[in-house]
């Protein structure tokens, strides 16, 4: 996914999304889709801070993670920086002939 890409953040399957008082909330499924990847990928990207945690919502005595809109926005602008920062951090690698010699007195 190297290009930045057009996403459509009002598209929800309904079929994946939960539903709580007659209000369909997007899923960690509706996020996989969204950004092309498992939910796993976005469970670890979420663990290891790469996309801010979601909000959550009550549905009895659980508390359920939902990927709105606003939501999705941040989390592609999150990643972007994540991205663009490893990116940077990158050291270039030394290619063939370059060669490190120590510093003599002259």
């Amino acid at each position: 996914m190297g290009a930045d890409h057009h996403h459509s953040f009002a598209k929800v399957d309904p079929s994946m999304a939960v539903i709580v008082n007659g209000v369909s909330h997007p899923s960690i499924a509706d996020a996989s889709r969204f950004f092309n990847v498992s939910t796993k990928t976005i469970k670890q990207w979420i663990e290891k801070g790469i996309i801010p945690q979601p909000p959550t919502i009550d549905y009895g005595t659980r508390e359920l993670q939902t990927f709105t809109d606003e939501y999705l926005r941040s989390a592609v602008v999150a990643r972007k920086e994540y991205m663009q920062q490893k990116k940077s951090d990158k050291t270039p690698k030394k290619g063939k002939g370059d060669i490190s010699l120590p510093d003599y007195p002259a």
